[in-house]
C-alpha cells in the first residue's frame, strides 16, 4: 500500500502503559506516559498532523469498561472529532477480550480512522492493513494470557511462601519490601495496630458488644480504616480478618465471571473454601483469640428475616435521604405505625409514618402523568431553545470549514518560507485549540439534542406502566409485589423533611421527588 497523507488531519493521541512500563518504572526509568507523549507529539509535528487532544490511560484495565479514557476516545471518535489517532503500538489499544477487540477495531474502521504508530500508519478500511491489525491483536491477547498464567501462579507461590500479595495492607499494618528476595510482608503499623488488639481486648476480655466498640472509638475520634465513622459492620471486618492471627489467605474473593443479559460481569464473592498459609508478618493477636472472637460473632449474629414474613415495606430499596444520600430503612414502631428514617447518625432528616410516605410517592406519580398529559410531548418540552441550538451547529460547521481552509494556508505559507517552523508550530495550536473548542461544544449540542430525543422516547414509553402502577399499587396482595412494581418505574425517591410534628406543631416539610429510569 502507498504511503497514506495524513497531512492537515485532526488528530488524537490514547496512551497507556504496559505491564513491562511499570517494571522499569519502579526500577526508577521514569514516567512512561510522559515519553510517549514526547514521543508522539515529535512524530504528529513530522507528519503536519494537528493534535487536538491526549486521552492517557492512568488506570490499565482488561476491559473497555474498566478504562475510562479509552471509552471517551470511541465515543469522540463515533461522534466523528479525529481522523486519526497516534499511539505508540497497536496492543496499547487493547489486550482484553475478543468483543472488546471487535468493538475497537470496528469503531476505527466504520469511523474511517487511520492508527499511527512510530513503525507505520495503519488503515483498517485496507485490507491488507486489516490483516496486520487483526494478527497484531490476537497476537498481544495471546501474550496477554499467557503474562496472566505466570503472574497468578506467582502470586499463588507467593501466598504459599507466607507473601502480602495484596497492594493495600489491612488496618493496622504498613507493607514492607522484603530484603533480598521478591515479594512483599506486613509490618504492624504503630499508630493502628493498638486499635486492632484493643478491638479484640474489648470483645473476648471486656465482652462489650460490637455496637457498643463501635460507639467507643467514635467518642474517641479514632477513625475508622476508610477514615469515617465506625459502624458494626466495619467492627466485624476487622475480627474477621485472619492476617491478624498471623495467616496469609490465598483467593479470598476470587474473581468471577458471568453472562447477565448477554454482557460479561464480574463478581468477586467471598470464597468458602478459602486456604490459609503461615505468614511471615507478626500477629497482632493470637490464634485462640482470634477463634474466640469470631465464635462471639457468630453468636450474636442478627438471624435474617424469616421467609414466611416476607417484605414489609413497600419502598424498600428506593428512598434516598436527601440530606446525606445514604438509602432510608424502615423501623417498627410499638406504639404506632412503622416509620421510614434515615440510618446516619446526626442526619437532620426527620422520620415519618411508611404508609405517609407511599401515599406522597404515589402523588407525585399521579402528578407526573397530569404534568405529561399537558405537555405536546416535543422536543421543544425538554429543551425550550431547541432553534437557538440548531443555529448554532449551522455556525460551528460554518466555522470548522473556514478553519480547515485557513490550516491550508498555513501549510501554504510555511512551504513556500513564509512562516518559520517555530511560526507555523505556534500559529497550528491556535488553530487546533479552536477547532478543540469548537468540536467540543458541538459535540456537546449533538448530545443534549440526542439525549432529549431519547427522553421523548423513553417517557412515551413509560407513561402506560406508571399508570398501571398507580391504578393497581393497592390492589397487590403483598408488599413484595408492590415493591417490585414501583421499581419497574422508579430508580430512586428523594425525601426531604426536618420539621418534627407535635401534638403543639403539626405542620411539616415533608417532600418526596420521584425519578423514573429515563431520568437517571
Amino acid at each position: 500500500m502507498a504511503q497514506i497523507d495524513v497531512r492537515g488531519m485532526r488528530a488524537a493521541i490514547y496512551l497507556r502503559k504496559s505491564r513491562a512500563d511499570l517494571d522499569d518504572e519502579s526500577k526508577g526509568h521514569g514516567d512512561t506516559l510522559a515519553r510517549h507523549r514526547e514521543t508522539l507529539l515529535s512524530l504528529a509535528d513530522r507528519l503536519h498532523v494537528a493534535v487536538g487532544k491526549i486521552y492517557p490511560e492512568v488506570v490499565s484495565g482488561e476491559t473497555i469498561a474498566s478504562r475510562p479514557q479509552m471509552q471517551a476516545l470511541l465515543h469522540d471518535l463515533e461522534a466523528g472529532l479525529w481522523d486519526a489517532v497516534l499511539v505508540m503500538e497497536v496492543p496499547r489499544l487493547t489486550r482484553g477480550s475478543q468483543i472488546d477487540q471487535g468493538i475497537i477495531a470496528n469503531a476505527f474502521k466504520y469511523t474511517r480512522t487511520l492508527i499511527i504508530t512510530p513503525e507505520k500508519i495503519y488503515d483498517p478500511n485496507d485490507a491488507a492493513d486489516e490483516d496486520m491489525l487483526d494478527f497484531g491483536m490476537f497476537f498481544s491477547r495471546f501474550e496477554w494470557k499467557a503474562i496472566n498464567k505466570r503472574q497468578q501462579a506467582g502470586r499463588r507461590a507467593s501466598s504459599r511462601e507466607g507473601k502480602y500479595i495484596g497492594s493495600i495492607p489491612p488496618y493496622g499494618y504498613q507493607r514492607q519490601k522484603l530484603p533480598h528476595e521478591k515479594g512483599w510482608t506486613l509490618v504492624p503499623d504503630p499508630k493502628t495496630a493498638p486499635i486492632v488488639q484493643r478491638i479484640f481486648n474489648l470483645l473476648t476480655e471486656s465482652q462489650i458488644p460490637q455496637h457498643a466498640i463501635a460507639m467507643q472509638l467514635n467518642a474517641e475520634g479514632i477513625p475508622s480504616p476508610r477514615g469515617c465513622e465506625w459502624k458494626v459492620s466495619t467492627v466485624q471486618r476487622v475480627v474477621r480478618n485472619i492476617h491478624y492471627a498471623g495467616y496469609i489467605t490465598s483467593s479470598y474473593r476470587p474473581i468471577v465471571k458471568s453472562m447477565q443479559d448477554g454482557a460479561v460481569t464480574v463478581s468477586r464473592p467471598v470464597n468458602r473454601e478459602i486456604k490459609l498459609f503461615p505468614g511471615r508478618h507478626e500477629a497482632l493477636v493470637s490464634p485462640e483469640q482470634f477463634r474466640k472472637a469470631t465464635a462471639l460473632l457468630a453468636q450474636n449474629k442478627r438471624p435474617p428475616v424469616p421467609h414466611i414474613h416476607g417484605l414489609n415495606n413497600p419502598l424498600s430499596g428506593l428512598v434516598v435521604c436527601s440530606a446525606c444520600g445514604k438509602r432510608m430503612q424502615r423501623r417498627n414502631n410499638p406504639f404506632g405505625p412503622s416509620q421510614i428514617l434515615c440510618p446516619t447518625r446526626g442526619c437532620p432528616t426527620v422520620a415519618s409514618s411508611v404508609e405517609e410516605v407511599t401515599d406522597l410517592v404515589l402523588q407525585a406519580m399521579a402528578q407526573w402523568l397530569q404534568k405529561f398529559e399537558l405537555s405536546s410531548g416535543s422536543l421543544e418540552d425538554f429543551l425550550p431553545n431547541i432553534g437557538e441550538k440548531r443555529r448554532r451547529l449551522d455556525a460551528i460547521e460554518r466555522s470548522l470549514k473556514k478553519l480547515k481552509a485557513r490550516e491550508d494556508r498555513a501549510f501554504e505559507l510555511v512551504e513556500t518560507g513564509v512562516y518559520s517552523p517555530e511560526d507555523f508550530r505556534e500559529r497550528r495550536q491556535v488553530l487546533t485549540d479552536e477547532r478543540a473548542a469548537l468540536i467540543s461544544e458541538r459535540t456537546a449540542i449533538q448530545s443534549e439534542i440526542a439525549q432529549g430525543e431519547l427522553m421523548i422516547q423513553q417517557r412515551a414509553h413509560i407513561v402506560p406502566r406508571m399508570q398501571h402502577a398507580v391504578d393497581t399499587f393497592y390492589e397487590c396482595d403483598t408488599c413484595l409485589e408492590q415493591n417490585q412494581l414501583l421499581k419497574s418505574i422508579l430508580d430512586h425517591v428523594t425525601y426531604t423533611k426536618t420539621i418534627r410534628r407535635t401534638r403543639a406543631n403539626n405542620e411539616t416539610d415533608l417532600h418526596v421527588e420521584i425519578f423514573p429510569h429515563f431520568l437517571t
